[in-house]
C-alpha cells in the first residue's frame, strides 16, 4: 500500500475520516485527516482500518450532484479515532454488521441486516471494501 505518512501505525488515535477508493486496488480506504488545519489531507491508502466514537457522513449537496451526473465524487465518509490499521491476521467477521451507501437508492448509511439509517456506533471497521459496525 501507499502510506503518505512515515508510519502507518502512527495513524492510531487520531481523528480521521475514511473513505473507498475506487481509483485503488479492490477494497482500498483512503485515510485523511478529519480536522484543523490539513483537514481533508489524505495521510494513507489501506485495506484495514479500524475505529472508535464513529459517525458517519453523507454531504447531502454532495449527494444530489452524484445523482444529477452520475458521476462518482467523494462526498461520503466514516469519521472516528483510529484504534488500529493493517490488523494482522482473520478478524471474525460474525461479530460485525455490515453498513453500506449507495447514493442512487438512499440518502443515508443504513445497517444491510435492517435496513435502517445509522448515524453513529461505537466502533466501525472498514475491511476489504466493506464497512461494518460492531454488534
Amino acid at each position: 500500500m501507499t502510506y503518505l505518512v512515515a508510519d502507518v501505525q502512527s495513524l492510531v488515535g487520531q481523528e480521521v475520516e475514511i473513505y473507498r477508493n475506487l481509483h485503488k486496488p479492490h477494497g482500498t480506504f483512503s485515510v485523511r485527516v478529519a480536522a484543523g488545519p490539513n483537514r481533508g489531507r489524505v495521510l494513507a491508502h489501506v485495506q484495514h482500518i479500524e475505529l472508535k466514537d464513529v459517525t458517519f457522513k453523507v454531504s447531502a449537496a454532495g449527494r444530489e450532484k452524484v445523482r444529477a451526473t452520475r458521476r462518482k465524487l467523494v462526498h461520503a465518509v466514516v469519521r472516528g479515532e483510529v484504534t488500529a490499521v493493517e490488523m494482522a491476521g482473520d478478524i471474525p467477521l460474525a461479530d460485525w454488521l455490515p453498513v453500506r451507501y449507495n447514493p442512487y437508492e438512499t440518502d443515508t448509511f443504513i445497517r444491510q441486516d435492517t435496513q435502517t439509517p445509522i448515524a453513529q456506533a461505537a466502533k466501525a471497521i472498514g475491511v476489504s471494501g466493506r464497512v461494518m459496525v460492531a454488534k
